[in-house]
Order: C-alpha cells, then sequence, then structure tokens
C-alpha cells in the first residue's frame, strides 16, 4: 500500500485522477505563479464588490471558484467574455474554457 503525501502533490504541480481501470494516475497541474494568482484574486474580488456577476461556463460562481478552476485547468485557458449594460459599466464577466481542437 503507497500512502500519498497530498502536500507533496501540491507544491510539485501534481494532482491525481482515478482512470477507468480503477488505478489512480497523477498529471501535472499548470504551473501558476503566486503573484498571478493573487492578482486575479483581488480582481475578481473587487469585480464582485462593485456587483458584477461572475460565471464559469454560464453558471453563477463566487471568485475563488475561478481561481481554482484556472489553477486546477489542465492543459486549458479560460477566456473572458464581458456583459456590460447600456452605461458601458461591466455588469458580468463569464470566463469561458477555450477547447483545443
Amino acid at each position: 500500500m503507497q500512502v500519498v503525501c497530498i502536500h507533496r502533490h501540491l507544491r510539485e504541480g501534481l494532482s491525481e485522477k482515478q482512470g477507468k481501470d480503477g488505478k489512480v494516475k497523477k498529471s501535472r497541474r499548470k504551473k501558476y505563479d503566486r503573484t498571478k494568482l493573487r492578482a486575479l484574486s483581488k480582481e475578481l474580488r473587487e469585480y464582485e464588490q462593485e456587483g458584477t456577476q461572475l460565471y464559469l461556463e454560464g453558471r453563477p460562481c463566487e471568485s475563488a471558484d475561478i481561481v481554482n478552476a484556472c489553477i486546477f485547468a489542465e492543459e486549458q485557458n479560460y477566456m473572458r467574455d464581458y456583459i456590460s449594460d447600456d452605461c458601458q459599466h461591466i455588469r458580468k464577466i463569464n470566463f469561458i474554457k477555450v477547447r483545443q481542437d
């Protein structure tokens, strides 16, 4: 039986997935610079405080959910879809996963 240290995986950028065969597979998570993550988190919290609604793939969510999705999205990126009102104020931001074909 193998004991896995979750903290080691997080430090090394590894995550685990269980395959169809039932075996646990390790995969690389995207490496994110902590400074960029903090900046993204701060930016999204500011939008929330201003009353801007945040969405992830069309579903309402909080800023922390989007930051986590960006961290754990393996080899994929999110683009922002800004939705403004008649006065050109941003009212909604939808984060959409960019699919690579």
